[in-house]
């Protein structure tokens, strides 16, 4: 691909060619759409080859005087996004980046970085192309032993009423391990759910206790394409003892079984949670955390 890069602003980025870009893209990635960046980041620039043949957002904060690109909350990375992208046209890319900020820190994917620190990231996905036995089968035993005290212990699927209600009750299972998430990222968010809703990229869901109806387990998918991604769950105290997590992943797995669709865990790199999802035998896909600077007189050589 003969390489014309541009950085634009926001306000001057043509919103319906970024996206259709997005969607074209040998490379999936919903978070990279218009309405997804405008939701979860403070400011973003767009870096557009060609006329919007690739794309990659470029979220930024300022301090001190000094723009920088970070990781956006909520958000797991940044990608390229376009039809006809190759990787092999990176260093065009990295240059233009290197020009634009002091200091780069954040993960993305489809983009070799080498030149940059990086460090290997890891996600998970479960292709769905099989029927649900022969996708249960692969299951680990302690997982299926699981599902089936969920379902012995009463839980059922249902649709959740409240965007709102979700984040609360992931804020009350994981608030305090996640010293990122301050109540302005929790507001992008609750924002970004409710953008999703609106262009029918995401569905709420609850797990509930058949008889009460008590939520046990609530969560937010969105979809895209033929990936499902498993965004933001979290049980209640109860919803751990009946097993809720396991109940809902087995019949999100069971209802887009035996289509093209992959369920896309969203990582993860934290050994427990890793561990978990290992037990319904995803496979992997890696990408990067990527560091670079230019600002010596104040960091040195630290990244």
């Amino acid at each position: 691909m003969q390489l014309h890069i541009q950085i634009l602003p926001r306000q001057r980025i043509h919103t319906e060619q970024w996206n259709q870009c997005v969607a074209d893209a040998n490379h999936p990635n919903i978070f990279m759409y218009s309405w997804a960046l405008d939701a979860l980041c403070t400011y973003w620039d767009g870096l557009i080859i060609n006329d919007y043949e690739a794309v990659l957002p470029l979220p930024w904060r300022q301090k001190w005087g000094i723009k920088y690109l970070y990781q956006v909350p909520f958000m797991p990375r940044l990608s390229v996004m376009g039809a006809n992208w190759q990787p092999t046209d990176s260093p065009a890319v990295l240059q233009a980046m290197q020009q634009h900020f002091s200091f780069i820190h954040t993960d993305i994917d489809n983009l070799v970085c080498a030149p940059w620190a990086t460090r290997s990231r890891t996600n998970l996905y479960l292709p769905l192309s099989h029927t649900y036995a022969t996708l249960e089968a692969r299951f680990t035993e302690a997982c299926r032993k699981n599902i089936r005290k969920a379902t012995a212990r009463g839980c059922q699927l249902a649709p959740a009423n409240r965007v709102e209600d979700i984040i609360l009750m992931y804020d009350n299972a994981y608030g305090g391990l996640q010293n990122t998430h301050t109540q302005r990222n929790y507001q992008s968010a609750i924002a970004f759910a409710h953008a999703a809703l609106q262009h029918q990229k995401a569905s709420i869901w609850q797990v509930e206790q058949q008889l009460t109806h008590e939520p046990l387990y609530t969560a937010i998918l969105l979809h895209d394409k033929h990936r499902i991604y498993y965004w933001l769950g979290a049980p209640t105290a109860q919803g751990r003892q009946c097993r809720a997590t396991y109940f809902f992943i087995s019949q999100i797995v069971q209802q887009y079984s035996q289509s093209q669709h992959c369920f896309d865990f969203e990582g993860s790199d934290i050994p427990s949670v890793a561990h978990f999802y290992q037990q319904f035998a995803p496979l992997t896909e890696t990408y990067h955390q990527v560091k670079w600077h230019r600002l010596q007189w104040l960091l040195g050589n630290r990244l």
